[in-house]
């Protein structure tokens, strides 16, 4: 009791010391003189490039660096730095400054501060709402912000930051080498784990927990064991490649950083650009030594032992890349008249809609590329064709109630497009079974206390799996005949709707009438080059980044843990020397590997995941299958909205339940496009083609009562 006292007493005597309101204002200017600062030297960051920036992670970006500013002011002494944290967050939360509001709509601002302080949200009423929120709090009733915006991802291993802390796996900047000796902190790791020196979580009984050695350039691997070989999928069509990265749109973002100069020697410690040697046969004769980079946001700087990345949207299969995780961007994208939502024509085809002069979706990635906008298109038609549906059956309806019966219906056919038509081709019914993911008329039952957020191996690595599929040309086929009528490289159309705007407004269809028909690349390690060499030009240029090597330098960036420990994660032993060859990795794959890394240990595991060999019956293997599938049950099981769910304040009905689950990608495809015929499974290349007129419908009558 008496330690107690003393402790509370010195407390108190530092807080007296400190006026906490005095050095948020002096902060707070410091901060306001920084931004201007940026502006007089032209390091603001075009607008155009703001791709993966929200208001809310630019609130969380304002926090961390008012948190950075006041603890400079503050000057802390070691050991003092949690009570100055905890006075920071309550002047914070006490007194908000007007720059780190997210957003004017009532309910929808989020209070950072109170994020960082680990406050959990009332959630009162919201417990019997049939209606799931936009922003995902209170899905979970114990846990409210699990799955919901600005969360961070969950570490399903220890992270391995290179100092334990924040800098990246490796180390920071990365080495410009393929190969390098051992670093000193490795030999000491090792030393210390032999003497039984390790403690706690990080305490390393096989070498999957071994600290990183000098890791390889992430070009070099890209250029090195990613390069582009032509292997079209023999079942999967591209509709899986895309299906796939609207679906990553609808369950993450991670915001990043927004700095400039990074490739000029700029000092922002936002900076994590990736060198490019003078042997790169692509890149050197562009004179390009370097590729821009920035890191992801960390969520609640200096509030943790380690550095975290926010999801900056819902986690939750929910459709927010149709409507949005916030009330902003749901209310820009509404009409507000009998449910519907915003629209724009060309050609007398329903199209996103132009706000501020230009194209808008739920999610901020929507214009990536032109088959993912024709994705985002296609379900805001779903949206409004239920919802005039709706309106006729009962025009006393009012919009919101319109609105949200709507949403709550286009949302559990998503749920269904993924969990019976998507999954089952990318995952194999082996993974599918193991996890129980399948849908059937058999209700399934709300667990909540499984964890709905995005992981962040799976957002970060395994998920990317997709990019090995994507097609560098992209096919465009008749709606009626289904010939192959036009089609675009993927290089020169990134942020560029002109495909999707082509043949006065039907370009869309086409696009989407070729992806049912258009095999994807097989899910390996080959990527086409037009993502590996011309990611996102600037300005017209012959080159643009490399996804393979951002995605590297991503999971680097992250702490993620190695390969090694996600094959461990997944029962499988660590593989720690080059003789011990994994059954899974073939003979060619492992001799690269073995070029490129020191040791097997070393290997990321977005290269791993990538370098072995397709598990059962699903697409990837066996590691990568095995973190999807984990992820992907938690989302169906975590979600209390899920639409199968019996005895949930949001379930359906058993006679809705049976025509949701027959309502299949295809049948949205056809009821909302004058595209005639599509396959039975608009996953699968060798399924056979059948008449729109089969498809089958929304039994609208059958949702009278929601």
């Amino acid at each position: 009791m008496n330690r107690a006292i003393l402790v509370l007493s010195l407390f108190l005597a530092f807080v007296a010391a400190i006026d906490i309101d005095a050095v948020a204002k002096e902060a707070t200017r410091k901060w306001e003189q920084e931004q201007e600062q940026k502006v007089l030297d032209g390091l603001t960051t075009p607008i155009s490039k703001r791709r993966k920036v929200t208001d809310e992670t630019k609130a969380m970006k304002r926090f961390n660096s008012l948190v950075d500013n006041m603890l400079a002011i503050l000057k802390t002494e070691e050991g003092k730095e949690k009570e100055s944290l905890s006075l920071i967050a309550d002047s914070l939360s006490s007194s908000p400054q007007p720059f780190l509001k997210t957003s004017k709509y009532s309910g929808d601002n989020v209070d950072i501060a109170e994020i960082c302080k680990g406050v959990v949200p009332r959630c009162g009423k919201l417990a019997g709402h049939p209606f799931r929120t936009l922003n995902g709090v209170c899905n979970n009733l114990d846990n409210p912000r699990w799955g919901s915006i600005l969360t961070f991802m969950r570490r399903w291993r220890q992270p391995a930051y290179q100092d334990g802390h924040h800098v990246p796996r490796g180390g920071f900047p990365p080495s410009m080498a393929g190969r390098k000796k051992r670093s000193l902190q490795r030999k000491e790791t090792l030393l210390q784990n032999q003497n039984g020196l390790g403690s706690g979580p990080m305490m390393v009984k096989t070498c999957s927990h071994l600290a990183a050695g000098d890791l390889p350039n992430p070009r070099l691997v890209s250029r090195t064991f990613h390069p582009d070989h032509d292997v079209p999928d023999k079942i999967a069509t591209h509709m899986v490649a895309i299906m796939g990265q609207f679906l990553d749109h609808d369950v993450t973002l991670t915001p990043e950083e927004e700095a400039e100069g990074c490739c000029f020697g700029s000092e922002e410690k936002a900076c994590f650009p990736i060198q490019v040697d003078e042997e790169d046969p692509f890149f050197h004769p562009h004179e390009v030594d370097c590729l821009d980079f920035t890191r992801s946001l960390a969520f609640c700087e200096h509030f943790f032992n380690h550095r975290e990345q926010i999801n900056g949207i819902t986690a939750f299969v929910d459709a927010s890349n149709v409507y949005g995780s916030t009330k902003a961007v749901a209310h820009s994208l509404r009409t507000l008249s009998k449910g519907l939502m915003k629209i724009s024509t060309e050609g007398g085809y329903e199209m996103l809609p132009i706000i501020n002069g230009t194209y808008h979706a739920g999610d901020i990635r929507a214009l990536e590329n032109p088959a993912l906008t024709s994705m985002h298109t296609l379900f805001l038609r779903e949206h409004n064709r239920i919802a005039e549906q709706l309106y006729h059956m009962d025009p006393s309806l009012d919009d919101e109630e319109i609105y949200q019966r709507t949403r709550r219906i286009v949302s559990a056919e998503m749920q269904n497009v993924v969990y019976g038509g998507y999954l089952p081709v990318v995952l194999g019914s082996v993974a599918m079974d193991q996890h129980d993911l399948g849908l059937s008329l058999t209700p399934s039952i709300y667990n909540p206390s499984q964890d709905p957020s995005i992981s962040n191996v799976f957002a970060t690595a395994a998920y990317r799996f997709g990019h090995s599929m994507i097609q560098g040309i992209v096919d465009m086929v008749n709606e009626v005949t289904r010939a192959l009528e036009s089609g675009y490289k993927l290089q020169d159309n990134f942020f560029n709707p002109a495909h999707y705007l082509a043949f006065s407004g039907a370009g869309m269809e086409k696009i989407l009438a070729g992806l049912v028909s258009q095999h994807a690349q097989t899910s390996d390690q080959f990527v086409v080059d037009d993502v590996t060499n011309h990611l996102f030009p600037q300005n017209g240029a012959a080159f643009g980044s490399d996804l393979v090597a951002r995605n590297i330098q991503r999971g680097r960036d992250h702490g993620l843990a190695s390969y090694n420990a996600y094959r461990e994660f997944c029962g499988r032993k660590a593989v720690c020397t080059w003789e011990q060859k994994p059954a899974d990795i073939s003979s060619s794959n492992w001799e690269t590997l073995k070029d490129l890394y020191n040791h097997p240990n070393d290997i990321d595991v977005f290269v791993g995941g990538l370098a072995e060999n397709p598990y059962a019956d699903g697409l990837t293997g066996h590691t990568f299958q095995c973190i999807k599938s984990k992820q992907f049950q938690f989302l169906k099981y975590g979600d209390r909205y899920f639409f199968t769910h019996a005895n949930q304040a949001g379930s359906f009905e058993p006679y809705q339940i049976s025509n949701l689950l027959q309502r299949t990608l295809g049948d949205i495809i056809c009821d909302n496009t004058k595209i005639a015929e599509v396959r039975t499974d608009v996953f699968k290349a060798n399924a056979p083609y059948k008449d729109c007129q089969d498809r089958t419908e929304l039994e609208i009558e059958r949702f009278k009562e929601l």
